[in-house]
């Protein structure tokens, strides 16, 4: 029994020589340093019985702003809850970011030891934890809502694995769903990405099935569709407005002239040494 949790207590190890530099005091410059103006409006906003959260009343200027109907909620539910248990701002914020990167190597693990035993799932999870991009998703980007949908990817790997699996196919629909729906709530774009990838699969399996009259291609095209209608399901409180209110937004023009791929190719210098 002891021995099943000795992998947990060396990924816990690994996991918190990355998020270190999180336990010194103040906080430490990235791209996108609104995270902790986003954990107190969001403990605002629950603290006034708001839930889902969708509109923020202390931002856009002091005219609120309707930042969570559209950027991924689930790191900020996190943070903002422990902020409204007490915690003070700086340090949920900081607390939020590090659950995010546990779960990150804790589901990597459940994953690569499923396919290559322990002493596997440690190297993979290794690799995972310390990958450079990571590194650069928080200290560099501040990209914490990627950050947290990468860390359910492998989840969402393992459950698809289970559903090609006989006799596991309930369990990996429920561990598919619910992981799925953890990647749309911390992150639009990855959460479109994952979703349509699965659903292209799903529907192709299902036209295979139909032309090679293979039941069991057609079952596991079927899971698919009901892992995805799950997360969908689950899901559809913030994916629903987003979609039929986008009209009465401007994010076009926000990021129109910043979006440009061209304007983001960088030196080799800078992959190691940039400010």
């Amino acid at each position: 029994m002891i021995r099943k949790f000795i992998p947990i207590f060396i990924i816990l190890i690994l996991s918190f020589v990355t998020i270190q530099p999180l336990l010194s005091s103040g906080f430490f410059p990235m791209h996108d340093d609104a995270q902790v103006a986003r954990v107190i409006v969001m403990a605002h906003a629950l603290r006034h019985g708001q839930f889902p959260v969708r509109i923020v009343a202390d931002l856009g200027y002091g005219y609120g702003y309707p930042i969570f109907n559209f950027y991924g909620p689930l790191p900020y539910y996190i943070g903002g809850i422990l902020h409204v248990l007490g915690i003070d701002s700086l340090t949920a914020t900081k607390i939020m970011i590090g659950i995010g990167v546990v779960i990150g190597s804790l589901s990597m693990y459940v994953l690569s030891s499923s396919i290559f035993g322990i002493f596997g799932g440690l190297f993979s999870t290794v690799l995972f934890t310390y990958f450079p991009y990571r590194a650069v998703q928080l200290y560099v980007r501040g990209a914490i809502g990627e950050l947290w949908a990468t860390s359910f990817l492998p989840l969402v790997l393992f459950g698809l694995i289970l559903v090609s699996q006989k006799g596991k196919r309930i369990k990996g629909i429920l561990i598919g769903g619910l992981s799925l729906s953890a990647v749309i709530l911390s992150h639009t774009v990855f959460g479109y990405i994952v979703s349509g990838g699965i659903i292209f699969v799903a529907v192709a399996l299902f036209v295979v099935s139909l032309c090679w009259r293979k039941e069991a291609i057609r079952s596991l095209g079927l899971s698919l569709i009901l892992l995805s209608v799950i997360a969908f399901g689950i899901t559809a409180f913030f994916w629903l407005p987003a979609l039929s209110e986008m009209s009465y937004i401007n994010v076009g023009k926000v990021i129109g002239n910043t979006a440009d791929y061209k304007d983001h190719f960088i030196c080799p210098i800078q992959l190691w040494d940039s400010p």
